[in-house]
């Protein structure tokens, strides 16, 4: 390489004298235009440091002696990318290519202005309510107290005293044994609906026996290891007798756990029941006597019913002792409400009380310590059926 050669090439001027591409002979190119040439690429080569240092001191037909003759692209043939694209769009469609198609806002209606009315009503029907569970919770709960005496009130207009004695009489025998020494007065209530009520039962076989004058046995029959047997009624006749008797129409029957199992409370004598028979029995304690009476209180009704109310002593005496109690389940014994041991005079054993005016002075002179039963009788068809009897003070 001559001086001129390399005086050239400090300048960044050079020929290319051995490219077989004639349009490229004798083309100059100048810091210029490389700097121009780079800008219409679609990515700018780096820049060329043309310094005297970093350029090779060889000939250049040494350089590109072993390489091929390559075809020189001008920068006038290389057009930008993006007229090149331009091109494209203007000259022929793109096939394959789909537009999304355009999507039209919605229109915005103006905001209309909500009418409060329906809020009010919601809000007047909210207060109505409470004030309804208000007075709800005020009335069952709060106001018993004066409600009671209104309620007293109400019931004395609704009923009326009975001004029939003998019907009043006639309801209250019903409620004894013809021979006064049994009744229907228990501590718990007792009704006519109970078909295996043992107390009840009792009761109406002792009734059945007085009103059909139906006798003990003379002889004695065994009923056990310690009993005599004195009378065995038939549970179909009790059954038929009770269901006439009350209006009802159930089977009433019960039978006895315990061979000595009794059907009612105190008194001579007992009653238990096998499978067919309810049999009066003597359990050997030797013969007692028994007295029952009672003492009316009041008897009043209404359209369907007929309520009457009394108070009821049981009195009973056996070798040198006699005693009272004020219902049937309790126990005659020393712990009786009256008990007198024969000589000897006790708080619960007044001087003037015998045997013989025990009942009514009892009644008349000890009826604070008695209770008071109430007694119902249903009206139906000229006739009245007893319904139910139940301590009520």
């Amino acid at each position: 390489m001559n001086n001129n050669e390399l005086n050239n090439q400090e300048t960044g001027v050079f020929n290319v004298g051995n490219t077989p591409n004639n349009g490229l002979n004798n083309q100059t190119f100048t810091d210029d235009s490389l700097n121009n040439f780079g800008q219409t690429q679609a990515n700018p080569t780096p820049s060329v440091d043309l310094s005297s240092q970093s350029l090779q001191t060889e000939p250049v037909d040494t350089i590109f002696a072993n390489e091929q003759p390559q075809e020189v692209i001008t920068p006038s043939v290389i057009q930008p990318v993006n007229n090149v694209a331009q091109n494209l769009n203007s000259s022929q469609p793109v096939n394959n290519v789909v537009e999304e198609p355009k999507v039209s806002e919605p229109a915005v209606e103006p905001k209309q202005k909500k009418s409060k009315g329906p809020v009010i009503v919601i809000i007047f029907l909210i207060l109505i309510i409470l004030g309804l569970a208000g007075y709800i919770v005020y009335d069952k709960f709060l106001s018993n107290d004066t409600k009671e005496p209104e309620t007293k009130e109400e019931e004395k207009t609704t009923l009326k005293e009975v001004k029939d004695t003998e019907l009043v009489e006639e309801l209250r025998s019903e409620l004894v044994t013809k021979d006064n020494t049994h009744g229907l007065y228990y501590n718990q209530k007792i009704t006519s609906d109970n078909s295996s009520d043992k107390r009840l039962i009792g009761f109406n076989v002792r009734k059945y026996v007085d009103e059909n004058n139906l006798k003990y046995n003379e002889n004695v029959v065994e009923y056990g290891q310690t009993a005599r047997l004195l009378l065995a009624v038939s549970k179909t006749d009790i059954n038929e007798y009770m269901n006439n008797k009350y209006n009802t129409d159930i089977n009433y029957t019960y039978t006895s756990t315990e061979q000595y199992e009794t059907l009612d409370g105190n008194g001579y004598p007992e009653i238990v029941a096998d499978e067919n028979n309810y049999n009066i029995i003597s359990l050997n304690k030797g013969y007692g006597t028994d007295a029952v009476k009672s003492k009316l209180v009041k008897a009043e009704e209404d359209e369907n019913y007929v309520y009457v109310y009394d108070k009821y002593v049981k009195c009973s005496t056996e070798a040198g002792w006699m005693g009272c109690v004020s219902s049937e389940d309790e126990v005659l014994g020393q712990e009786s409400m009256v008990s007198c041991t024969e000589g000897i005079t006790s708080e619960k054993c007044p001087a003037q009380a015998t045997w013989n005016n025990l009942v009514d002075y009892v009644l008349e002179n000890m009826s604070d310590k008695l209770k008071t039963f109430k007694h119902t009788f249903k009206k139906q068809d000229g006739n009245y059926f007893w319904v139910s009897s139940e301590v009520v003070e």
